[in-house]
């Protein structure tokens, strides 16, 4: 029988930009339990979220299901999330995601353009 994987093999990574954004990056297949992991390490109190998805390759349910979940849970404390994706058909996965959590979400093709809707002052 295999060993699971490693923690640092996740294709999930969790970083703070500052007090108020965190930055979450995906790569790979993403699966609910290594998406629901991490996003538990997202502390409450922070505002902004960008979510780098470039290096995704795809995604299950469970994942879009816990995803959209996370983001209704804390629609009162997100200000605004941003989702890099280079994939234009996710782009509009993430515009519908963002009617069902009722947060301010955009997707974005550049991290840049994403900062700088992330920081609009």
């Amino acid at each position: 029988m295999a060993s699971p994987p490693a923690k640092e093999n996740l294709p999930v990574s969790l970083s703070s930009l500052d007090r108020c954004h965190t930055l979450v990056t995906l790569s790979g297949r993403l699966v609910g339990p290594d998406l629901e992991e991490q996003l538990q390490g997202v502390e409450h109190g922070c505002p902004r979220v960008l979510f780098d998805c470039r290096e995704m390759t795809g995604f299950d349910d469970r994942a879009k299901a816990r995803f959209v979940a996370w983001h209704a849970d804390r629609r009162r404390e997100l200000q605004r999330v941003a989702v890099v994706i280079s994939n234009p058909i996710w782009r509009m996965v993430i515009s519908a995601m963002a009617i069902g959590s009722g947060v301010p979400m955009r997707p974005f093709s550049e991290r840049d353009a994403a900062e700088q809707w992330l920081n609009p002052e």
